[in-house]
């Protein structure tokens, strides 16, 4: 029953979607809506082994409870990049890869809407997943983990979000060999592409 839980929260976790410095915060206040694409995951972020198969603004499909409402938190856009590659039980790192990206009008809504990612998040734990401490990313992160099936073949699930200014975002990623520095790597790289953005 635990594993169907965790495998209901995983899919719609993932299908909603759901560092120029040292990934440290910053103000984000001069980030602009027209710069949306460029604050989620890219190509080269990634590697060339991994194929793009969503990309651009998240439309409704893309927003689950309790951050469904496009309009929530003067929110002025949100933007999604999702990857994917072939592999097995052997393949290093993540297989699938999903980077999301909201802009708020100001960082105070920011961290309403990063409270709710927090609320989403906790259902992570109290199907039997844990927290896992994270810092230097952005201006306050949070970030979970669990796993699905039995060993040899037990896929390892990190979820990690966190605000900057008035951009929050997130990294969501799995994979049979995925450790929690690989998953890091890729929420300081779209945290990177945030703060080059916020300039």
């Amino acid at each position: 029953m635990l594993r169907r839980i965790l495998l209901a929260i995983a899919v719609a976790l993932l299908a909603a979607g759901c560092m120029g410095d040292d990934g440290g915060g910053g103000d984000g206040g001069s980030v602009s809506a027209s710069e949306g694409e460029s604050l989620v995951l890219q190509q080269e972020d990634v590697g060339s082994e991994f194929t793009q198969f969503d990309r651009g603004e998240q439309r409704r499909a893309d927003l689950s409870p309790p951050r469904d409402d496009p309009n929530r938190l003067d929110r002025e856009g949100g933007w999604k990049a999702r990857f994917s590659r072939t592999g097995s039980a052997e393949t290093q790192g993540a297989l699938v890869i999903s980077s999301l990206a909201d802009l708020f009008g100001s960082a105070d809504d920011a961290g309403e809407d990063f409270e709710l990612y927090k609320t989403s998040l906790d259902q992570f734990v109290a199907a039997g997943g844990r927290k896992v401490s994270v810092s230097g990313l952005g201006d306050e992160a949070y970030a979970v983990t669990f796993e699905q099936g039995r060993a040899p073949n037990v896929i390892h699930h990190y979820a990690i979000a966190w605000r900057d200014g008035a951009v929050t975002a997130s990294v969501n990623a799995n994979g049979f060999r995925l450790t929690w520095p690989q998953a890091l790597a890729l929420a300081r790289a779209q945290q990177n592409r945030i703060r080059s953005a916020a300039g």
